[in-house]
Order: C-alpha cells, then sequence, then structure tokens
C-alpha cells in the first residue's frame, strides 16, 4: 500500500491510500508521489455572487402600468431581495429628459460583473416611450464612438441598471468628449451592485495564484482578469494535482451558481481540500452613496439629480 496524508486543523489524517498489485506498483508510486507534491496549505477566496436585485427583472418604461416582475430565485440573499432605487430612479430621469424632448441614451450593457445578467438589466429602446424623441442604446465604448443622436447638442443619457461603474465610466467618457453638452444622471443614482461584485473579483484574482472561472466553456473571458492565471473549470476532470501544485492562494468563481454539468463551489471546495488545509475567505466590496449635505444651488445643472455634467 501507498499513501500520502496530512493533519488537518482538527487533528484528523486526511490524504490518500493505494493498493495496488505488483504489476501496478510503478504507476501507483508515481499517482501517490504527484499527490504528495501538491500537498499543502491553501486560502481559497470567494468573491460574493453575482445576483440581480429583484426589481431590475422589469424593463425601463414610461410612467404608468408595469408588469409584475419575475420571480426572485429562492437562492437570493436577503438583501438582494428588496426593490432596487436604481430602476425607479432610471425611468423617472428618462421620462424628464424625453419629456423634454431630448434625445436618450441608455448607457450600458446592464449585464452585471460577468455579462450574466443582461435578461434582468437589459433595457431595450422600444420599452422607453414608444413613438417619443429618438432613443439609442449604447453599450460599449465602441458604440459610443459610432452613436448619432438625431441632436447631439440636446442629448442625455441614462445608466442601465446592472451596468458596472467601470464599465459605464469608460462610454461615457467617449460620448462626452464627442457630445460636450452631453446630460446625464447624477452619480447617486447609478446602481453599484454589480461594480462591487466586481471589485471584489479583481481584488482576489490580483491576490490568488490561480482563478477558476466554474462553468462550461462559452463566451471570451472578461478583459478585466488574469488571462494568464485563469482557468475555465466545465467538469470536475479539469481538476488535477498537477494544476495545483505550485497554488498557494486560488480564487473560485461561481457566475451562474448552479449551471446544469458544472461542478459546484462546495464540489471544487470539497476537492481542493483533499490535497491540503484550506482557509476559505469570503470577499465583498460594499459601496454606499452618503446623504449629501449641500447641494447645488437651485436652477444649476445636477441640482435635481437630473442634470449632471
Amino acid at each position: 500500500m501507498l499513501a500520502t496524508t496530512y493533519l488537518d486543523q482538527d487533528g484528523n489524517a486526511v490524504g490518500v491510500a493505494l493498493v495496488a498489485p505488483a504489476r501496478h506498483v510503478s504507476a501507483a508510486r508515481l499517482a501517490v508521489q504527484t499527490f504528495t507534491a501538491a500537498l499543502r496549505t491553501r486560502r481559497i477566496l470567494l468573491p460574493a455572487p453575482a445576483t440581480a436585485c429583484p426589481s431590475a427583472r422589469s424593463h425601463l418604461t414610461a410612467p404608468g402600468p408595469r408588469r409584475s416582475p419575475d420571480p426572485v430565485p429562492e437562492n437570493t440573499p436577503a438583501a438582494h431581495r428588496e426593490p432596487c432605487p436604481a430602476v425607479g430612479e432610471a425611468r423617472r430621469t428618462a421620462a424628464l429628459h424625453l419629456g423634454q424632448g431630448e434625445s436618450l441614451l441608455l448607457v450600458g450593457s446592464g449585464s452585471g460583473a460577468f455579462g450574466t445578467l443582461g435578461a434582468l438589466g437589459a433595457l431595450p429602446p422600444e420599452a422607453v416611450v414608444p413613438g417619443r424623441p429618438e432613443t439609442l442604446t449604447v453599450r460599449s465604448p465602441e458604440q459610443a464612438e459610432l452613436v448619432a443622436p438625431a441632436n447631439p447638442k440636446r442629448t442625455s443619457f441614462v445608466a442601465v441598471p446592472c451596468t458596472p461603474v467601470q464599465e459605464l465610466r469608460e462610454i461615457v467618457a467617449v460620448l462626452r468628449r464627442r457630445f460636450p453638452a452631453l446630460r446625464g444622471q447624477h452619480p447617486d443614482q447609478w446602481c453599484y451592485r454589480a461594480s462591487d461584485q466586481r471589485d471584489a473579483v479583481e481584488s482576489a484574482a490580483r491576490q490568488s495564484d490561480l482563478v477558476m472561472l466554474l462553468g462550461a466553456p462559452g463566451a471570451a473571458l472578461p478583459p478585466w482578469l488574469p488571462a494568464g492565471r485563469t482557468v475555465r473549470v466545465g467538469r470536475v476532470g479539469v481538476l488535477t494535482p498537477e494544476l495545483l501544485t505550485d497554488v498557494s492562494t486560488l480564487t473560485v468563481l461561481e457566475p451562474v451558481p448552479g449551471s446544469p454539468g458544472s461542478p459546484t463551489t462546495a464540489r471544487v471546495l470539497s476537492l481542493v481540500g483533499g490535497l491540503g488545509p484550506l482557509s476559505i475567505v469570503d470577499r465583498r466590496s460594499t459601496s454606499t452613496v452618503r446623504p449629501q449635505t449641500t447641494r447645488c444651488l437651485s436652477g444649476a445643472p445636477g441640482a435635481d439629480g437630473t442634470g449632471s455634467r
């Protein structure tokens, strides 16, 4: 019998043992040596999962009757079950600018930190105010370079809820360069939930030797993840001792919890735990807009939260 073990924090022996006939002893010894080389204490960083607030599931529409939001998944954290004020702010600001006869730009993808929330936050232009002044979607800096509103000097923007502020800033910077008179929402009205998740992921990734992105292969990796240190894990077989031999700190990301056929975070923790003691750290970033004690003078741009420049 060949074995390799370690003692966990409770003093229990954990490891692997192989019993092999004489003709397979060499292969068994090599397997145990491979596991032994990968044994070490590891930190696993778990950024907060991507979630969307319930009211972001309704399209941005003009004031009036709205359809009921879709049911909230049972695994949605309690803190994310409350209606998101960013949706209501976006609706009111859009209605105000359209009522003033301006062209309106819906800025951002509304797809969350990983591009997985598009069905929840996307705001199609036809859902704003049919038949009213021009409304255009601008979902990337590239589209911002090309968009052509009917009246460049009377153009405003509204941030699509569930768009990370990092993404929003890049798009708005292009729009402001092209349209100096651009008006838009006051930043107090922006949604920071997706931005906080992206901050948590980026922070964890910077401290990690390896980033595991759970889920079946699909779209390209987000450009803000370290390409050379990020691996997609669509099946358990990818998790080999060789992959983890030199990894002391590991970030595990599960953009769509419970994705069919994909290993779960709990499964990955169980498997990696067989290669040494674990320290599991939840990583979160939280942004809170502070109430302002002073405001712009009445009538100045941004005084009502809708004319910020």
